[in-house]
């Protein structure tokens, strides 16, 4: 007998895409609008950086004011206090006098400790939003331009947010991406086909030089190539494909809530913003009118006296 040897080893190549897969497919979806949510969260965070800044920095700008207002009429009240005290003194005054002028320099006093640590809090509080401590801040120039909002028409500023307000557009974009995972937890229910290739490669050698009965002596290749269609169809799970559907459904109902409450809070601030920048500047124009006429009022009493 003679030892016949063969060695042999065989490659396999296998390629796979999907044709039709309703899970994937609206998971794809479902992660384009979370993603899209993701930007619009972050630039909603941006504006809403800007707006706590800027509040923060008109605060500490009205605690300076308070404060130099407290000085000033603790001030008043400690020379009022001084001149009940000398007319007390030579009894034009009674002991009452001095005790109600006394109690109303305490309190001043106590308003300008008061407006103080208002001030200090404050300076913390812009402290944290930059990350810098800021002694003094530049004050409003006296020519700050108090512009009206145009158009000067609320619900048109209205219709703007909710078409533009990136609160809104984050929400819009949760609702969709709770909306397509509906769809991929049905998907459950649906086949998937594929598309596969595949190639497979034998190489043999017979090592000793003889021929077996269906080889020949030395080596040899056979190359197979198939493609075909691989369907498959769920057909029982146990119901675990309808609770996480009817769990997918009550989460898009949330979606709808939190985007119906995001508009409602959208309306009601614009409209609050609204009015109150228009409130605002008609106030300032009127302060600044008692302002000039407190001026010509105490210039006059200071002429007469």
């Amino acid at each position: 007998p003679r030892n016949i040897t063969v060695r042999s080893y065989a490659l396999t190549l296998t390629a796979t895409q999907t044709v039709f897969n309703f899970a994937q497919f609206s998971g794809v979806a479902g992660a384009a609008a979370t993603a899209k949510g993701a930007d619009a969260t972050l630039n909603a965070a941006m504006q809403s950086l800007m707006i706590r800044a800027a509040t923060a920095y008109f605060a500490v700008l009205k605690d300076e004011d308070n404060l130099n207002y407290a000085l000033a009429s603790k001030t008043a009240f400690a020379q009022q206090l001084d001149q009940v005290d000398q007319q007390y003194k030579v009894g034009l005054k009674t002991i009452t006098d001095v005790y109600t002028a006394r109690a109303s320099y305490e309190t001043a006093v106590a308003t300008y400790i008061a407006a103080e640590t208002t001030l200090a809090n404050d300076k913390e509080n812009l402290r944290v939003i930059t990350g810098n401590y800021y002694d003094h801040l530049a004050p409003l120039s006296e020519a700050f331009p108090l512009i009206s909002p145009k158009p000067l028409s609320v619900e048109e500023w209205v219709r703007t947010a909710q078409l533009q307000n990136w609160s809104v557009k984050s929400a819009q974009f949760n609702m969709e991406s709770a909306r397509q995972n509906i769809r991929q937890q049905f998907a459950g229910h649906l086949p998937t086909v594929n598309l596969q290739g595949s190639m497979d490669r034998l190489y043999t050698d017979n090592i000793n030089g003889y021929r077996t009965l269906n080889q020949r002596s030395g080596p040899g290749t056979q190359t197979d190539r198939t493609i075909g269609l691989n369907i498959t169809m769920p057909l029982f799970q146990g119901g675990g494909v309808v609770a996480q559907t009817n769990q997918a459904v009550y989460s898009y109902k949330v979606s709808q809530q939190q985007l119906e409450q995001t508009l409602r809070d959208t309306v009601n601030k614009t409209r609050q913003s609204y009015l109150n920048i228009i409130a605002g500047i008609s106030k300032i124009k009127a302060d600044q009118e008692a302002v000039t006429s407190a001026i010509s009022s105490w210039e006059g009493l200071q002429a007469s006296y």
